[in-house]
């Protein structure tokens, strides 16, 4: 006798070769009622004869659907030993009793079985593997007969396939279903059902082999559902990335990235786009290659960028440099001395011959072509967003689990940055505030109205969690960030997802706001964080700051004298109080544990806008205090008398000695090297699919 509930386990391990085997052997016996003993071994033995057939010869049943000798092998190599006495026992079960049934008492019988009710246990003129499939099918997530049967309708319109079903009578007639269903992706389900008791019954014996494959064709139907977008202006948000991304797809799959040039070549190594080309569409197709590294980029550029200026042994050192470099002993005395020192290196330049601009272009940690400031901060957001996700990689945090929340000032290209997220596969919520779509009349709020905001999200997982691909989360303007942060997490799912926070804050420079206002405003931004962080999963969040210049009575007072009195300054220069108010509030950020100042490559190298970050580190001041030796080391490459001297000034015409710009490049080489890791290209076509389909 064989026990149901085994014989149930069977039928729902699905993807296994145990059924299809079973039933193929059963078929090849001599006579489908007589009981004939099978063991593993001749299951193996059958098995293996049929997969070193010369051609189909199984008779016309088994060979009726198109299987081959070499689907025969694919089941043999899967088959193990437990699985091949769990096919004979599967064959033992499928011997049908040759009696008698009339229509009704046949499908009386059937219902009983597959609601298990107690007449089920009366029929005897099914087989055991019969009876067991059809116990089985709501175990397998069908409702019953009807559904089993109509989702293998479903089925066979959704897959390519072979199907037959075969009739033969004996005191009854009998059914049979014979089935190759081939997936998209190559795989291939045999079906082989025993004799049944009607037609219905072979179909549902089929569908409950064919269960997970049903599940599966449900899911990926309900994903394909889900909304691409669900408002007009989301629409023409989708509309205007796929017009970016389109080529540079098409960059990304033909060429390949040459690391020494920094640029996508042919075949025969010509470059065909540098990495400071000035369509959109390139620093989009670039964000696929500097997104696939790992490491810290902006505390790799300031080792480099320290390196390249003690090269130069008689580089000039002020007095307030000289302070610098033997009294910064923490991050804020560091910033602090560093202030004095950018000021008197100042001077030197504006009383040079060349004036303020002198050197100022090489200053850039990234090859810069752009003209105009919406392009250029464009540039500063993707060129942060490649920074933090080398990092977070460098950390452990892949990119399918963590959301970037962007807020960046002043005008950027949105299309441009969403792009970009969408080809380095990084989800993305850009806060747009209030742009929109504009359509015919006049809005009118109210005193106490605040005007609706939004963040634009792009998911390149959209798929994967079933969401909308480019949703958008609206809120009102003044709402606090933890809020607004709070909002974006559960609109993505919350807790109910994998999804990390990495919020990133940028673009202070482009503010109309003193930098006083910009200092205290990060640091608060800074402290909600720290709030943030207790409720939400957030493994990294920035921002930046800007010091205000250093007035002379600073520059001239004793370093000493300057520190001890937090720097200070003259209490009645109101230039020396701004300037105090904001090294205060950047001093109470760095004071923060795991808070460092870094230096973005998007920003200049020499002055005094720094970012701020949170990621956890232990090495936070160490951090910090080599990212300003940095900076002092270029304030002396800037005012270096170099061989080859600068251009003679020219109105728009950048004024950087040949040597500097050479010395400063193989810089900025390193940290593209870093931040493409081991992207060499072309994109395969696979992932270029994906990145199409993310926002199809």
């Amino acid at each position: 006798m064989a026990d149901l509930t085994r014989l149930r386990t069977i039928l729902l391990e699905h993807g296994s070769s145990v059924v299809p085997v079973g039933s193929a052997v059963y078929h090849l016996t001599k006579s489908p009622v007589s009981h004939v003993l099978v063991d593993a071994n001749l299951v193996s033995e059958v098995l293996a004869w049929m997969a070193a057939a010369p051609g189909p010869f199984f008779g016309d049943l088994i060979s009726s659907a198109g299987i081959t000798p070499a689907d025969c092998a694919q089941l043999l190599e899967d088959l193990t030993d437990k699985q091949a006495a769990e096919a004979a026992t599967m064959v033992n079960a499928m011997t049908i009793a040759d009696d008698e049934w009339d229509r009704g008492t046949r499908d009386q019988y059937t219902t009983a079985t597959v609601l298990h009710e107690r007449d089920a246990a009366k029929i005897a003129a099914q087989s055991s593997a019969e009876f067991a499939a059809l116990d089985a099918l709501t175990a397998a997530g069908y409702a019953g007969v009807d559904d089993a049967v109509g989702a293998l309708s479903v089925m066979r319109r959704t897959f390519k396939h072979n199907y037959k079903v075969h009739v033969r009578q004996f005191a009854r007639s009998r059914h049979c279903v014979v089935a190759r269903f081939v997936r998209s992706d190559g795989a291939v389900r045999i079906v082989i059902t025993p004799w049944c008791l009607s037609r219905r019954n072979a179909q549902a014996y089929a569908a409950l082999c064919m269960a997970d494959w049903h599940r599966h064709m449900v899911e990926m139907r309900t994903i394909n559902r889900a909304r691409t977008v669900a408002t007009f202006a989301e629409r023409t948000s989708l509309q205007a990335v796929r017009d970016i991304i389109a080529p540079a797809l098409a960059l990304l799959t033909r060429y390949s990235y040459d690391a020494t040039n920094m640029a996508f070549v042919d075949g025969s190594g010509r470059p065909v786009q540098k990495v400071g080309a000035r369509a959109p569409y390139v620093a989009v197709a670039f964000a696929a290659v500097f997104s696939s590294g790992a490491g810290d980029a902006t505390l790799g550029l300031a080792r480099a960028r320290k390196a390249a200026a003690d090269t130069l042994t008689d580089a000039v050192k002020l007095k307030t440099a000289t302070d610098y470099l033997e009294m910064a002993d923490s991050p804020f005395a560091g910033l602090a001395l560093f202030s004095r020192a950018l000021a008197e290196y100042r001077d030197k330049r504006h009383a040079s011959p060349w004036g303020d601009r002198v050197n100022k272009g090489a200053m850039l940690g990234y090859v810069a072509r752009e003209r105009d400031k919406l392009t250029r901060n464009t540039a500063a957001c993707i060129n942060r967003i490649e920074e933090i996700a080398a990092l977070l990689a460098m950390k452990g945090h892949h990119k399918d689990s963590t959301l970037y929340v962007v807020e960046w000032g002043g005008r950027v290209s949105a299309h441009a940055v969403l792009g970009a997220a969408a080809t380095a596969k990084i989800d993305i919520a850009l806060d747009v505030a209030g742009s929109g779509v504009d359509v015919p009349g006049i809005d009118v709020y109210a005193d106490d109205d605040d005007p609706p905001h939004h963040y634009q999200l792009y998911l390149a997982s959209a798929r994967r969690r079933m969401l909308p691909r480019m949703p958008s989360v609206p809120y009102r303007a003044g709402t606090p960030l933890i809020e607004k942060l709070s909002l974006v997490y559960e609109s993505v799912g919350g807790r109910a997802s994998d999804y990390k926070l990495a919020y990133v804050n940028g673009g202070m420079s482009q503010l109309a706001e003193t930098p006083v206002s910009v200092c205290t405003d990060s640091n608060a931004r800074m402290a909600a964080m720290d709030g943030a962080r207790l409720t939400l999963p957030i493994p990294f969040y920035s921002t930046e700051v800007l010091l205000p210049p250093a007035c002379h009575h600073i520059v001239d007072m004793d370093p000493d004298e300057y520190l001890d009195d937090f720097g200070t300054g003259n209490p009645n220069c109101f230039q020396c109080e701004a300037h105090y108010r904001a090294l205060s509030a950047v001093g109470d950020a760095l004071d923060r544990p795991g808070v460092r100042l870094t230096k973005p490559r998007s920003v200049f190298a020499h002055n005094a806008l720094f970012g701020l970050e949170w990621i956890g580190t232990d090495s936070a001041m160490e951090d910090s205090l080599e990212t300003l030796d940095a900076a002092i080391a270029c304030n002396a490459l800037r005012n270096y008398e170099y061989p080859n001297p600068p251009p003679d000034p020219t109105p728009g015409k950048d004024l950087s000695s040949p040597d500097l710009l050479e010395l400063m490049q193989d810089s900025v080489r390193q940290v593209y090297t870093l931040l493409a890791g081991p992207f060499a290209g072309p994109l395969p076509s696979a992932d270029a699919q994906s990145v199409a389909a993310s926002v199809a």
